[in-house]
């Protein structure tokens, strides 16, 4: 994940967002140097004066889109990985081989922050490099395939009293925010999606927060915010850990990508793994039901820039070859389990395996 800049759907705002210091460059070329070499073109926002209709809010930015803050962040933490894995622990080597890989979702913001990120770690490397990514329609991550029971499991978790509660004591909330910026949806009230992923997207990339249009004196607080982050926390710990049906949530949103995971360990558990090295290029709905089958203690919102790294070291000094480190951000992450900064490598799988559906395509219906 890496900073961005939010699509401030069904609401006017009174901050022009601008994006001219980032460039989303948007080109193909052939395999070989041989072949015809693209222009390199970039993607320039504009407001043409003959549009009738207008953005929600004013500015330069195409939504969701990386942010310069972003692209730095990314940048840094390349440097920092190389830093550990490469320099310290030569798990990265100098210049990319068969033995690193990568990939991505097919949206432009995941494949914007690993342009940064990468060339944070290889910041001579001349060449270009593959980022893997699914077909979207079948993609196991950022709600790619197509599954009726993601929704109807959806609805049954919202329909319990701890739901219910949460709506009621932050209805006040919800309504003054939505009276003042005009977002009164459904998008925007039944949840606090989006009003924290606008906000956060705002304080992050130096904005204040916004004011209403028609009151310029009626504008969100820090306060407000706080409380909405809040709530935000709430949900996302109710969704991805305490509801009744998590197990089931987790197995429908992410139980595919979860798999992925568990056999790439298993590989290295088997002895049949030729990677030192990937990463992965997701979003907040993927980390947190990844965090979620992992047992975090307790899960906040994935905040910008989230990461959850994955060591597997090899010893011969115990009964168990294989153990495993779980950082989350660079720490290790506490669980249900216990710390996972020290665990075999199979009980590891073992966790994460209950979130692995058996069969999919019967679980979606």
């Amino acid at each position: 994940m890496s900073n961005e800049i939010i699509p401030p759907t069904n609401q006017s705002q009174n901050q022009a967002y601008h994006c001219d210091n980032v460039r989303p460059y948007l080109y193909a070329g052939p395999d070989s140097a041989s072949g015809i070499q693209p222009m390199p073109m970039y993607a320039q926002t504009y407001q043409d004066p003959t549009n009738p209709f207008t953005p929600g809010v004013n500015g330069t930015c195409q939504y969701p889109q990386i942010t310069i803050g972003g692209v730095e962040d990314g940048f840094q933490h390349g440097k920092d990985l190389w830093s550990v894995y490469g320099k310290k622990l030569g798990l990265i080597p100098k210049t990319p081989n068969g033995r690193v890989w990568f990939r991505s979702s097919e949206s432009a913001l995941t494949q914007a922050s690993a342009g940064a990120v990468l060339r944070g770690v290889w910041p001579e490397y001349k060449g270009a490099l593959p980022l893997h990514q699914m077909v979207s329609s079948v993609d196991t991550v950022n709600e790619g395939y197509s599954c009726a029971a993601v929704s109807s499991t959806l609805s049954s978790l919202k329909s319990t009293s701890e739901w219910k509660e949460h709506l009621t004591v932050t209805e006040e909330l919800r309504s003054k925010l939505g009276s003042m910026l005009g977002a009164t949806d459904s998008s925007w009230q039944s949840t606090f999606d989006h009003f924290s992923d606008n906000f956060q997207g705002r304080l992050c990339n130096g904005y204040e927060l916004p004011c209403s249009l028609s009151n310029s004196s009626a504008c969100v607080t820090m306060e407000m915010a706080e409380e909405v982050f809040r709530a935000g926390d709430w949900e996302w710990n109710y969704y991805w850990r305490t509801n009744p049906d998590v197990v089931k949530y987790i197995q429908v949103v992410e139980g595919l990508f979860i798999g992925e995971i568990v056999s790439r360990l298993q590989a290295v558990q088997d002895g049949k793994s030729s990677l030192d090295y990937s990463h992965i290029f997701i979003h907040d709905g993927d980390i947190g039901p990844i965090l979620g089958a992992l047992g975090i203690s307790v899960l906040r919102w994935p905040a910008m820039a989230s990461n959850v790294a994955f060591e597997v070291w090899e010893t011969e000094k115990s009964e168990h070859s294989f153990y495993a480190r779980v950082l989350y951000s660079g720490h290790p992450l506490r669980s249900i389990h216990g710390v996972l900064d020290w665990v075999p490598l199979s009980d590891l799988i073992d966790i994460l395996s209950t979130y692995v559906p058996e069969d999919i395509t019967s679980l979606c219906g």
